[in-house]
């Protein structure tokens, strides 16, 4: 079972930005969260970086989904963990 957590949180923290490497803003906007902002990921297991672009609101929507799913984990209310 602490592995499967273990596999979740890895795969939950590779759509978040790296820490310490700050977001590129590529947009200016009003709304900040209509802002487009890149950030240079590189995957386990590669030598290449990839460059994924979102607006901020779409960040947010997707660390609020690996947040909602690592709270589901840790109580095993997934089709993964014991019901």
């Amino acid at each position: 079972m602490l592995g499967l957590l273990l596999h979740f949180a890895l795969l939950a923290s590779t759509e978040a930005p790296a820490a310490g490497a700050p977001p590129i803003v590529v947009t200016e906007s009003k709304d900040k969260r209509e802002q487009v902002r890149c950030v240079k990921e590189t995957p386990t297991g590669s030598m290449f970086a990839t460059r994924t672009c979102k607006s901020v609101a779409e960040w947010e929507r997707i660390e609020e989904e690996d947040q909602r799913t690592l709270r589901k984990l840790g109580r095993g209310k997934t089709k993964y963990g014991p019901n």
